[in-house]
């Protein structure tokens, strides 16, 4: 009889501990989509059109391989999927996919050379990423997600400044 009540005791810590820690992570999970909102910079937002992001995608495989890559249509890629980012849910296929865009955008437009320096292999996996995401609806979403894909955002955003005021420079 004693090892039953120990049971049922054990049972009702037990569900006690489950039923508290899922109230802790949904608050964090939460939190954490709450977080992601207020990443958002200030461009103004634009539907995500996924023709065009096909279009740029072909486009920016072929700056990849290029000797010189074209800059004024590199910052009008970036500006653009910066645009498309801001008017997406972040956690979201849409959103991903655009971030990735910016991000080999922006990688390309860092310092030349040849096909195989940093920032081309940086845009090609960019690009890479950028193609699963628009072919794959399997790709990772929600919360989490969403703030992973808000601050690499805003890390494109810094280095896509800081190259904005280097060309000015110039």
């Amino acid at each position: 009889m004693r090892w039953a009540l120990g049971l049922i005791s054990l049972l009702i810590a037990t569900a006690v501990v489950l039923s508290l820690a899922g109230s802790h992570g949904s608050r964090s999970v939460d939190a954490v989509g709450s977080s992601a909102r207020l990443l958002q910079e200030s461009v103004p937002p634009r539907a995500f059109d996924s023709a065009e992001a096909t279009r740029m995608l072909a486009s920016l495989e072929q700056w990849a391989e290029a000797t010189v890559p074209p800059e004024d249509r590199l910052v009008e890629a970036a500006r653009t999927a910066a645009a498309w980012a801001g008017g997406s849910e972040p956690g979201g296929i849409q959103h991903r996919a655009a971030v990735k865009l910016r991000g080999a955008a922006v990688a390309l437009l860092g310092p030349g050379g040849d096909g195989r320096n940093p920032q081309r292999e940086e845009a090609r996996r960019h690009i890479a990423d950028a193609r699963r995401s628009l072919s794959d609806p399997d790709t990772p979403r929600g919360a989490v997600e969403g703030l992973r894909t808000q601050l690499e955002n805003v890390q494109h955003g810094q280095r896509e400044r800081l190259q904005d005021a280097e060309r000015s420079l110039r």
